[in-house]
């Protein structure tokens, strides 16, 4: 028997998957902004970014070791 619950918050729209902290960040940021992240947050970031239909340029030229710019380009 399945069970009705009531009185669950229902989670934001656009936040899909398993990590919406991205895709707040990506739906936050507009076409041509950039941040300066690690590179595995680089990686969440374009997964974040290619689920809602987005899509992110990345660079780690002329950034300390271990870090990535992201720029939104879409």
């Amino acid at each position: 028997m399945i069970t009705i619950d009531k009185g669950f918050p229902i989670p934001q729209q656009g936040t899909k998957g398993r990590h919406p902290k991205w895709q707040i960040l990506f739906t936050e940021m507009q076409v041509g902004d950039s941040v300066l992240i690690t590179t595995g947050q680089a990686i969440a970031l374009t997964k974040a970014a290619k689920v809602l239909g987005g899509n992110v340029r990345q660079s780690s030229r002329d950034c300390e070791n271990g870090f990535t710019r992201v720029w939104r380009i879409s």
